[in-house]
């Protein structure tokens, strides 16, 4: 009799057991741990094809660069903008250089830099235009129209690393708008920043978080975006 009632009682469990399981045979945490594994395989999926369109998308590009009446060199590298910018000048696309970068220590301003880096890889130091003011790209874009127009000169070569090539285009589009002056952008091929890889190395990964938080004043409306951009951008 005992016997009876233990088999009946196993068959009992067995059959509750059966009936939370689902149709396939999968337990219920079977069933989410299958979820959260294909829910994890897509997001790298995503990810693998995604992470690369950000860094590609910084670094816009124009494809030649074209003869023009001055290389615009911005500050703000250890020295990769100079001189992909000499190998311009080498190439016979621009015959001067303005430089642009604001103040470091006392006198001595990122422009002052560019221009002897500039000197040393053999540009006559005459060739050189200082602007010497700009301590955000904004300023860069207003301060070299100045002299732009100052010095007559109807078209430039804008130099720059590729991580900040896009937000420089739309600042320097929207400055130089009703100038006349035209605008080329030649991002540095060879640089440290690799736009399909950036998220592998710290450098990457602040360059990256750091020109998309910038890009976003670019969506405000023009009278905010004007003022925050005045403010430094």
């Amino acid at each position: 009799m005992a016997r009876r009632k233990r088999e009946k009682k196993s068959r009992q469990l067995e059959s509750e057991g059966e009936a939370a399981a689902l149709p396939n045979g999968l337990w219920p945490w079977q069933r989410r741990l299958k979820f959260f594994v294909l829910a994890a395989a897509l997001l790298m999926a995503v990810a693998w094809w995604y992470l690369p369109q950000l860094g590609l998308y910084l670094a816009v590009t124009d494809e030649p660069p074209q003869p023009a009446d001055v290389l615009v060199v911005l500050s703000g590298d250890r020295g990769e903008r100079m001189e992909y910018a000499f190998s311009l000048y080498q190439a016979g696309l621009a015959d001067l250089f303005i430089v642009s970068g604001g103040p470091l220590y006392g006198d001595l301003s990122e422009a002052d830099l560019l221009r002897r880096h500039a000197v040393l890889l053999g540009v006559p130091d005459n060739k050189v235009i200082l602007e010497p003011r700009a301590v955000n790209t904004y300023q860069n874009a207003r301060y070299t129209r100045e002299l732009m127009e100052f010095y007559n000169l109807e078209s430039a070569l804008v130099v720059t690393s590729p991580y900040h090539m896009r937000r420089v285009r739309m600042v320097f589009d929207e400055v130089y708008a009703g100038s006349g002056i035209r605008l080329r952008y030649a991002p540095v091929p060879d640089s440290w920043f690799d736009p399909e890889r950036w998220w592998e190395t710290p450098g990457g990964r602040k360059v990256v978080l750091s020109e998309y938080a910038k890009l976003s004043v670019m969506l405000l409306p023009e009278r905010w975006r004007t003022a925050v951009l005045e403010r430094g951008l």
